[in-house]
């Protein structure tokens, strides 16, 4: 069964336009969130809607924000876990961070990150 689920699995790049069936398609962009998170431009009977999770339209140092898309969308859906909480600026994250890795290792302590999306 789960070979069969990984059979049906088709990979797209960003900027790739995908066709379906009744005229739908759909054009994947960057959201700038984690590695390999997507929004979704679809089109279909002349209306457009833009899907995305989580996005990020700040630059980071290991991805680029969020593309704005070159038409503006009919509908925007937009699902997102902290869509009003206001983070601490880049530069205070990187330091509090750093501080404290190297405070655990400086111990002779390690350390291992856990990350989820």
């Amino acid at each position: 069964e789960l070979q069969a689920c990984v059979d049906k699995i088709e990979l797209i790049d960003y900027h790739q336009t995908i066709s379906v069936a009744n005229g739908l398609k759909f054009h994947a962009l960057n959201a700038g969130h984690v590695l390999g998170a997507a929004m979704f431009l679809l089109e279909m009977g002349g209306r457009t809607v833009l899907y995305t999770g989580d996005y990020s339209m700040e630059d980071d140092r290991h991805l680029m924000a969020a593309e704005i898309p070159n038409v503006k969308p009919d509908v925007l859906m937009v699902e997102s876990t902290y869509g009003v909480q206001v983070h601490a600026s880049r530069a205070e994250r990187e330091s509090r961070f750093t501080g404290t890795v190297e405070r655990v290792v400086s111990r002779g302590g390690g350390w291992l990150v856990p990350v989820f999306a």
